[in-house]
C-alpha cells in the first residue's frame, strides 16, 4: 500500500479551501493547506466581499451626511474624503476576519500550512519550492482572478481590478468602468458616491445581466440619479495610455465610434479560474476558460482529486465555494 505525507492537501487557502481544512483536520486526516498569497483567506477577505461591502458602508454613510435635510436635519457639504483614511478602514475590517482564517487557527484545528507555488509532479506529489509533498488526495481550491480581455491597447495601459482598488492613495477624479456587472456596478455607486465622475460600458443592453431586467433598470436609474452615467450595447475598441488619463474608444450599437477619457479605469469584466502554473498539463487534468472540469461530486478524471470553488466554473460565489468544501 503506498504511503503519502498527507492523508489530504488542499491547493488554495479561500472559502473552500479552508472549509475543506477545517472539516478534514478535525475529524483527525493529516492535513496541508497550500497558498500562494501572503495570507489565508482568499480573494474574498482580501479582494472581493469584505472590502467591497466596507467600501459600500463607507460611501452610504458619506451620502447620508448630505442628506440631511430628508430626515428633518440641517443641510451640510462635508469635506472631500481622503482615500487613504478608507484604505486604512477597510484594511482594519480584514484585520479583524483575518483572525478567524490566520494560521494559528489552522494549525490549532490540526492542520499545516505553507505558502508558495505548487507544481504538480504526479498525481499524487507536487513540487514546492525544493521540496516534494505527497498526498493521498487533493483538493484544487485557487478560486479565480479578474479577467483581462484581448482589447487593444490594454496591456499598454494602466488599469485596475478588484486587487488594486481598495487600496489607492488617492480618490480618482473620473473613472470608466468596463462591465456592468456585480462588481462594476457595487464600484460604480460606491466611487460616485463617494465624489468620482463615474462612466460604465457594458456590450449588452442592460446592466446585471443576470438579472430580471425590470429590476436592473430600476437599479441602472438610481445611480443615474446619483451621477453616474451609463452606455449600454457598446463594445470597447481599444484604450490608450494618455499620460495623466486613460481613453477608451467604444463603439455604439449604431456603429457610431466615441472616445472617452477618465483617470482610471476599472476592468470588471468577468472572472478567469486560476489554473495556470500548477501543472495540471503534468497529470493530464482537464480544464477550459470556465474552469476545471468536475463531475456532480467534484471530482477530475483523476477520483483522487478534487476542485472547489470558483476554480470549477460553477457559481462563482463564497458561499457556495463553502459549500462545495
Amino acid at each position: 500500500m503506498a504511503s503519502y505525507d498527507y492523508d489530504i492537501a488542499i491547493i488554495g487557502g479561500g472559502a473552500a479551501g479552508l472549509t475543506v481544512a477545517s472539516g478534514s483536520a478535525q475529524l483527525g486526516a493529516k492535513t496541508l493547506v497550500i497558498e500562494k498569497e501572503k495570507a489565508l483567506g482568499g480573494d474574498c477577505l482580501h479582494h472581493g466581499c469584505v472590502p467591497s461591502k466596507t467600501l459600500i458602508k463607507t460611501a452610504h454613510v458619506y451620502h447620508l451626511m448630505k442628506k440631511g435635510p430628508d430626515y428633518g436635519l440641517p443641510a451640510m457639504e462635508p469635506p472631500a474624503v481622503d482615500f487613504r483614511d478608507i484604505s486604512k478602514r477597510i484594511q482594519s475590517v480584514i484585520d479583524v476576519i483575518q483572525k478567524h482564517d490566520s494560521v494559528e487557527r489552522f494549525c490549532k484545528l490540526g492542520a499545516l500550512v505553507e505558502f508558495g507555488d505548487p507544481v504538480f509532479k504526479d498525481e499524487h506529489a507536487i513540487t514546492l519550492g525544493n521540496k516534494t509533498i505527497s498526498a493521498r488526495t487533493w483538493v484544487i481550491a485557487t478560486g479565480s482572478s479578474a479577467a483581462a480581455p484581448p482589447i487593444k491597447g490594454l496591456d499598454k495601459t494602466p488599469y485596475l481590478t478588484n486587487r488594486e482598488i481598495f487600496n489607492l492613495d488617492k480618490l480618482p477624479s473620473s473613472m470608466i468602468i468596463m462591465g456592468g456587472g456585480p462588481i462594476g456596478i457595487e464600484m460604480a455607486q460606491a466611487f460616485s458616491r463617494l465624489g468620482t465622475k463615474v462612466t460604465v460600458i457594458e456590450g449588452a443592453p442592460q446592466i446585471l445581466g443576470q438579472e430580471d431586467q425590470d429590476m436592473a433598470a430600476i437599479i441602472q436609474q438610481t445611480l443615474e440619479a446619483e451621477g453616474v452615467s451609463f452606455h449600454l450595447n457598446t463594445s470597447i475598441v481599444s484604450t490608450r495610455d494618455l499620460g495623466s488619463e486613460r481613453e477608451v474608444t467604444v463603439e455604439t450599437a449604431a456603429g457610431k465610434t466615441v472616445s472617452f477619457k477618465s483617470e482610471t479605469i476599472l476592468v470588471a469584466l468577468g472572472r478567469s479560474p486560476n489554473v495556470s502554473g500548477m501543472g495540471l498539463e503534468n497529470i493530464d487534468i482537464e480544464f477550459d476558460r470556465r474552469g476545471i472540469k468536475v463531475n456532480r461530486y467534484l471530482k477530475t478524471r483523476h477520483k483522487h482529486i478534487y476542485a472547489a470553488g470558483d476554480v470549477n466554473g460553477g457559481y462563482q460565489f463564497t458561499h457556495v465555494a463553502g459549500y462545495e468544501g
